[in-house]
Parts: C-alpha cells; sequence; structure tokens
C-alpha cells in the first residue's frame, strides 16, 4: 500500500448461504502525513464463474483423456485440412509422434503412389462419415489395412478416425477360408448333408443326400422334410425338431424313414444340430443324414437267423431232455462240456460230478484205460496234417473220420455196475478246425444181462447128460443163478415122477414165518404140483433154512 498502487486479490469465504468466492481490488487511502489512513475494497462475486471454469476444465480433462486413450486412431485439422493434433493409438499404429508429423508431409509418406494418394485426398475432402479402407505406409516402412472415416464439423473442421483391420481382414480370411472347408466338407461328404429353415423347407442339400432320397437339388429346394418323411416316422421327428428350436435339447438323433422318389422307402440315420444367430435367436438346422438300409437288412437277416437259431435251439434243448439217450459233449481237449439229464441218469452221477473229470472217475479202471487209448488214436487221426497235392483237406477228413461205438461201465455210488455204449462224431468250426466231439450214451445194462443168461443157458445145455435127474438140478439151478444171488431152487422128485416148481416167492409185509408149520414152503409148492418155480430169497436170514 505504501507505493499507492491499488492491489488486487481474490478473497475466499464462508458464508451462511456456502462458500463464496470475490475478486477484490484494494485502494490505499493517505493521511496528510503520507501514511495509509483506510483501504477503500471494491469486490465482485465470482463464485458462478469459477464454477464454470472450473467445469470447462474438468470437460476438457475428460475430453483430452477420451481422446488420448480413444482405442481407435484419432486426428484433427483445421478448416484448411493441417495436422492440428493426433492421439496415442494414432502414434502407435503409423509410427510417428505429434510433433514429427507436424513436421512431414503426412499424405506423401502414407500414400506415396500418386494415383492411390488422390484416391485418399478425394474421400477426405468428402468427408461424409462413412469407412474407407486403405493400405497405409507406416514409418516402418510396411503397410497397413486401415480403415479410415473423415467427419467434417460445422467450423469447417475435421476429425479422421482411423482402426487397424488387420485382425478383422486375418478374421474375414479366416472365415473364408473356414466356410471354404464347409462348402467343400458339405458337398464332398460321404453322407448326406441338409440345412433346413424353421418351417421345415431345404434350402441347401449335397448330392450324397439327393442320391439317398432320388431327388435332385432343384426338386428338393421346393419341398420339406416333412414331405418325404416316412409317415409312420413323422411325429417323433416333429417332436424331437420342436424341443431343438424351443432350446429343450442341444440335438438329436433318430433312426426314420425317408420316402424316396420311387416310393420306396429308405432307413437312415438323422442327426440334426440347431444354428444360431450370435443373439442367441434359432436361424436354421443343420442335419447329417447317413444311409443305414444295408445295416437295417443286417439286422432284419440276424433277428430271423437269431429267432430261427432260437427255436432251434429250444427244439434242441427239448430234444436233450427227453431224449431216450445220454447226450454228451466235449471241447477239444476232451472234457465234457454238456451232459443231459438221462446221460446223468446212465452213468449214475450228477451233473456237478461229471466236470473235474469225475465221469472218468466212475468207469472201471480197466475200461478208462481201453478208452484213453481210443481217444488217443482218434486225436491223432483227426490232427491237422501236412497238405499234398492230392490229399483231402482236413475239414474233408475230418468229415469223413468215422468213429466206432465204445463199450464201458459205470460203477454208481452205491456199487452198481451199468453197461453203456458211446457213439460220438467230431465237432469241426467253419474253417474243419476240430472243436470236440459230441455222442450219445446207450443204456445196454438189460441187454448185457440177457446176453450173460443166453450164454448160462448155452453153457447149461451144452453140459447135459443122459442122467435127466443131473439135467433136472442143472436147469433149476440155472434158473436160480438168473434169477439172482441168495436163492433156493426146490425140486423133489416123488413116484417115478419129476417136478420141477418154477416161480418167484413173495411174502406180504406183515407175514410171521413162526405162525407157519415148519417146511411150509416146500411142502405147498410139493402139494401143488405146479410148474411155477419157486424161490425164496435171502434163505440163509429166514428160519427155513433149518427146516427145509
Amino acid at each position: 500500500f505504501a507505493t499507492g498502487m491499488p492491489q488486487s486479490t481474490q478473497l475466499d469465504w464462508q458464508t451462511p448461504g456456502g462458500f463464496k468466492s470475490y475478486q477484490a481490488c484494494l485502494l490505499p487511502q493517505f493521511a496528510k502525513d503520507d501514511s495509509v489512513a483506510s483501504v477503500l475494497t471494491i469486490a465482485r462475486d465470482i463464485t458462478d464463474r469459477q464454477r464454470v471454469e472450473s467445469a470447462q476444465q474438468q470437460q476438457k480433462e475428460f475430453l483430452q483423456t477420451i481422446f488420448d486413450y480413444m482405442p481407435v486412431m484419432l486426428a484433427f485439422y483445421n478448416a484448411v485440412g493441417e495436422l492440428q493434433s493426433v492421439n496415442r493409438e494414432w502414434e502407435r499404429v503409423l509410427g510417428w509422434s505429434c510433433s514429427e508429423a507436424l513436421q512431414i508431409d503426412l499424405l506423401a509418406e502414407c500414400y506415396p503412389e500418386p494415383a492411390y494418394r488422390q484416391t485418399v485426398l478425394e474421400t477426405i475432402a468428402r468427408s461424409d462419415g462413412k469407412w474407407y479402407d486403405f493400405q497405409t505406409k507406416v514409418r516402418e516402412g510396411y503397410t497397413v489395412d486401415i480403415s479410415w472415416a473423415s467427419i467434417r464439423l460445422s467450423d469447417g473442421t475435421r476429425i479422421a478416425i482411423g482402426q487397424d483391420i488387420i485382425e478383422r481382414k486375418q478374421a474375414e480370411a479366416a472365415l473364408r477360408a473356414s466356410e471354404e472347408r464347409f462348402r467343400a466338407t458339405f458337398e464332398q461328404a460321404a453322407v448326406g448333408m441338409v440345412t433346413s429353415i424353421l418351417n421345415g423347407r431345404f434350402f441347401r442339400v449335397n448330392q450324397k443326400f439327393c442320391e439317398i432320397v432320388g431327388y435332385n437339388h432343384a426338386e428338393l429346394l421346393t419341398r420339406t422334410y416333412f414331405e418325404i418323411t416316412h409317415p409312420d416316422d413323422l411325429p417323433a421327428d416333429l417332436a424331437y425338431a420342436e424341443s431343438l428350436i424351443i432350446g429343450e435339447i442341444p440335438n438329436y438323433s433318430i433312426e426314420k424313414r425317408y420316402i424316396r422318389k420311387d416310393g420306396t422307402p429308405v432307413w437312415v440315420n438323422l442327426s440334426v444340430s440347431l444354428v444360431r444367430s450370435s443373439y442367441g435367436e434359432p436361424q436354421y438346422t443343420l442335419a447329417v443324414v447317413e444311409d443305414i438300409s444295408v445295416r437295417k437288412q443286417v439286422e432284419a437277416n440276424l433277428e430271423r437267423a437269431y429267432n430261427s437259431l432260437r427255436e432251434r435251439e429250444e427244439l434242441y434243448r427239448t430234444l436233450t431232455t427227453h431224449a431216450p439217450v445220454g447226450i454228451f459233449q466235449t471241447n477239444a481237449q476232451g472234457d465234457i462240456t454238456f451232459v443231459n439229464q438221462r446221460w446223468c441218469e446212465i452213468a449214475g452221477m450228477t451233473r456237478e460230478q461229471v466236470t473235474d473229470n469225475g465221469w472218468r472217475e466212475a468207469l472201471l479202471p480197466e475200461d478208462w484205460e481201453r478208452l484213453r487209448s481210443i481217444r488217443q488214436n482218434q486225436s491223432r487221426n483227426l490232427a491237422p496234417s501236412t497238405q499234398t497235392e492230392n490229399a483231402p483237406a482236413d475239414g474233408e477228413k475230418l468229415a469223413a473220420q468215422k468213429m466206432r461205438p465204445v463199450e464201458f461201465r459205470f460203477v454208481a455210488a452205491d456199487g452198481k455196475i451199468s453197461w453203456a455204449i458211446g457213439n460220438s462224431s467230431p465237432l469241426q468250426d467253419a474253417n474243419g478246425k476240430f472243436q470236440g466231439i459230441i455222442g450219445t450214451l446207450l443204456d445196454i445194462s438189460p441187454r448185457k444181462k440177457a446176453e450173460e443168461r443166453l450164454a448160462k443157458i448155452n453153457e447149461c445145455f451144452l453140459e447135459f447128460s443122459g442122467d435127466p435127474s443131473e439135467n433136472i438140478n442143472r436147469l433149476t439151478t440155472m434158473c436160480g443163478e438168473l434169477l439172482g444171488a441168495n436163492c433156493a431152487i426146490y425140486n423133489r422128485v416123488q413116484e417115478g415122477e419129476i417136478l420141477c416148481s418154477l416161480g418167484e416167492w413173495y411174502t406180504s409185509g406183515d407175514w410171521n414165518h413162526a405162525e407157519r408149520e415148519a417146511g411150509e414152503i416146500c411142502y405147498k409148492a410139493i402139494k401143488a404140483g405146479t410148474d411155477e418155480l419157486l424161490v425164496v430169497r435171502k434163505m440163509l436170514d429166514t428160519s427155513d433154512v433149518q427146516t427145509d
């Protein structure tokens, strides 16, 4: 204040109405002795102006930040086309800083070919806001694909906006390559491929699908898949398609029939997926169609064969169950793999006992040795041999091989011996390889007993002498032996007559010998004088042994 000059300052006061800013001018007032007697203050409220200036500064900083960090290239030109400023993305892509760009002929550097540069200048002059792709040379000397748009403002200034589209170009190239691969795959696929819009109409089909259904491309593009689907298969197909479109399922696969152009049905395996837009809206369906007619025919043949085989198996099971002979089967090593119930009855064994060579242990030792020797000889005859020019094939030799019947004896757990005769034939696979043996077992115990009896009868008659009593004794003894062990045969000669008693004597369960007269058995037989043979079983266990 001593200088006498007015002073300007900003005064900030906190008032009841809020914070206030004032622009103040301080004027000193001097006394007669030239000292400052007072200060005259003139103040103006600048609170609103400062708020506006602050907002403008913030907006400027905000716009500058957006300008600097915008992920696209930005350049400002004045009304006469001179470059004013560029952003960081512009500097990164083209390689020049803003100060360097202001010192060079930028269009000549970026577009050295005059005709091409003229096209760029014409595009800039239009400034219509549309995007144009140009190959632009950067500071390092190589060119990049940049898409430019120029916008003219109301004051004549322009903003140039650029995008490095190398990634877009690469994506477009990849998309074209992908589309080309899809087209090649679609057209050359070994299966039918079809695209259909949501109303079921075909809009793209390949040649293989045309061959499957018998229509050409033009004919199919005027039809829907409803029209060529077999009526019996259409409801299921439509139900799956509806679930696919509303998003209940991501895809589906079914076996169905198309009706070919000639009216014949053709079986296919249909796999369908839905193609959606980037917004998730359904656009069209893509289907892969495989002709499975041959497979279906094979399955039908197999089913018939299976049914036939099942019928044969049932017949075989019935035959083996009710056959009056035993039936058995072995593997190539000679182990029994199957026997029927009759075989078990003849051998006196259960099926469980047959396994683990239990049937061999049930044979008499001498019969097993004989059977094993026969089987070894048969195995050598059935073994594959080195073929000569005129020799029959192994399969033919196997088929022609005859296995002769073999007789052997089983010993049951109770010691009972039963005779059996086995007949067998070799089993071979489709290549003629020996697989085992199948055969039958016949119970010949009754025949063997009859043969023994016949032998005894022949022996008895061959030993006849001139003595009738001796011959009668031989006959009655023979009869007793034929009827069983522990039998007593009674014969008497009385008054020159020969009494030969023939028959068997049985007692009831409540018969009590103590109540009978001693010698009653013989007495009644002799008195009756019949032609029946009287046999007393287990004679030594009865009291008759003392009286008779």
